[in-house]
């Protein structure tokens, strides 16, 4: 590449992961005091001024259920106007590759099997994060549309629910893995005999590590011609239940796991037919349990120097 690659969202979680994974590349990146992405103008400067020759964009307001519970407005206008101009403005900037980062959350949870990627057209999100969704299934739209219009590589990736280092832990805003790792560690430090799982603890979620959605980006900028949208995921799926029972042994907590029906759990959401990036030559490489410990010991390590994403 010509220009540089420019990493939205660097100090996110995929955001920095991304940034790890591209060391050794010319890369790009802008704090958000000095680039608002939800502002055309600011955007078409900031492209004109540096001209990447890619763009992969992590950037987004996302959070756990209580956050998108609190906020639905902004969850869905802030997240479309940060999809939509950018890859609007990459398009009038002559930007050849534009990889997006969507969501599994763009399915609705109701079909059963394992979910390939046209079926996200066909299904209309619903509760507590359908704004955040619906913003994410309009940057896939406008991506492929200019791609159909234009001939450029613009491509969807779209994970499932994404932990690891650097997270944010703000017991509201944080998603699952990183606020229930939290909550369960202060319990064990305070001794609480019982710790609520949130909803009745059967429903499931697949999780991947940022690390490996970012080798899968990073496959996706260097390929030719990638396809339109890709989902990524491990391909196995895990309960909340199982979930806080591994977090349990890697906190030492002693107490009782108790699911609490009064809290929200979010919708179903189904596992994802990743066969289509597979074939690409792409594979995760984090187990869950091998990642949890890493991301615990990162949590750790961030809590004693005082630097937690969240507190």
């Amino acid at each position: 590449m010509s220009g540089p690659l420019f990493i939205t969202g660097h100090k996110g979680l995929a955001g920095s992961a991304l940034v790890r994974a591209a060391a050794g590349r010319h890369i790009l990146t802008a704090p958000r005091t000095d680039l608002d992405l939800r502002d055309p103008a600011q955007i078409a400067d900031f492209l004109r001024q540096h001209r990447p020759s890619a763009i992969i964009h992590a950037a987004a307001r996302n959070g756990g259920i209580s956050l998108h519970q609190q906020e639905p407005t902004s969850m869905l206008a802030d997240n479309l106007a940060i999809a939509t101009h950018l890859i609007r403005e990459a398009r009038h900037a002559g930007i050849r590759k534009f990889v997006f980062i969507s969501s599994a959350c763009v399915y609705a949870g109701t079909a059963p099997g394992p979910q390939p990627e046209p079926a996200a057209a066909t299904q209309i999100p619903g509760g507590p994060t359908a704004g955040y969704a619906l913003a994410k299934m309009a940057g896939m739209m406008l991506g492929e549309s200019i791609r159909r219009e234009f001939g450029l590589a613009y491509t969807s990736i779209i994970p499932c629910n994404l932990y690891g280092p650097g997270d944010n832990y703000h017991l509201d805003h944080a998603t699952v893995v990183p606020a229930m790792m939290r909550r369960m560690h202060e319990a064990a430090e305070a001794k609480a005999p019982r710790f609520s799982i949130w909803g009745s603890g059967s429903q499931t979620r697949e999780f991947l590590h940022a690390d490996d959605l970012a080798s899968a980006c990073l496959r996706l900028v260097d390929h030719p011609d990638p396809p339109p949208r890709m989902n990524c995921g491990p391909g196995t799926s895990t309960s909340m239940l199982d979930l806080a029972a591994m977090l349990r042994s890697l906190t030492g907590y002693e107490g009782t796991l108790c699911p609490d029906l009064s809290k929200p759990e979010g919708g179903p959401r189904p596992a994802l037919d990743c066969s289509l990036l597979r074939s690409l030559g792409w594979q995760p490489r984090t187990a869950l349990p091998d990642g949890l410990l890493q991301t615990f010991q990162s949590y750790l390590s961030a809590r004693g120097a005082g630097t937690l994403r969240g507190f």
